[in-house]
Order: C-alpha cells, then structure tokens, then sequence
C-alpha cells in the first residue's frame, strides 16, 4: 500500500502542478488578450480621433474656401458696380447733359470789362496805395 500511496502521491502533485501551471498559463493568456483588446481600442480610438480631425480640417478649409470665393466674388461685383458707375458718368458728363445747350457757349461779350478789371484806384482796399510797399 505505500507504493501505492506514493504512486497516487506523486500523480496528485503531477496533477495539481498540470493544474497550476494551466491557471497560471489561462491567466497570462488572459492578460494578454486585455492588453490586445486595450491596444486595439487604443488604436481604434487613434485612428478615429485622426479621422475626425482630418474632416474638421477639411471642413475648416473647405469653409475657409467657401468665405474666399465668396469674398473674392463680393469684390469683384463691386468693382464691375464702380467701374459702371463710372464709365455711365462718364457718358453722361457731357453726351447727355441736358443742362447744356449752345446758347450756354462763352461769348466775347462774357470777357471782363474794364469797370470789372483792377486798377490802380482801386489802392484804397489795400490800406492806402502807396504805402503798401
């Protein structure tokens, strides 16, 4: 019975350590499989985070060319606005004046006149003809 009982002895503790070193063995399989999964959502989550930054700077830029162009249109709207504006004055400064007629031509007998014309009596408004100098 002794040989037995060290028999059944020595497979119990062959048995107990197959049993430690599988829980042992489950564990780090199973610690391993959480730091799989954590570096999958870390990655996953990387990843994703670069995603939605990469769309909100499209977005940005893709706003950013939408105000430009808008801009850009806005003035050159306002420069074709001027540059008519201007070129109908211009048109209409003397083509389409009705304000002028022949009858508005300078005559002769427009000119200065000699009682218009200063002269030489005319001291007295500045304090006394002469003396001025």
């Amino acid at each position: 019975m002794s040989i037995f009982s060290a028999i059944m002895g020595m497979f119990r503790s062959s048995e107990e350590e197959a049993q430690q070193t599988w829980m042992e063995d489950e564990q780090q399989r199973q610690m391993f499989e959480t730091m799989r999964q954590s570096d999958e959502v870390a990655q996953w989550t990387t990843e994703e985070a670069q995603r939605v930054t990469d769309e909100a700077m499209w977005e940005s830029e893709e706003s950013m060319r939408m105000m430009t162009d808008d801009m850009n249109r806005a003035m050159d709207d306002a420069h074709w606005e001027a540059d008519d504006m201007m070129s109908s004055s211009d048109d209409s400064d003397w083509s389409s004046d009705s304000s002028w007629d022949s009858g508005d031509s300078w005559d002769s007998s427009d000119s200065w006149g000699s009682d218009d014309s200063w002269s030489s009596s005319d001291d007295s408004s500045w304090g006394g003809g002469s003396d001025f100098f």
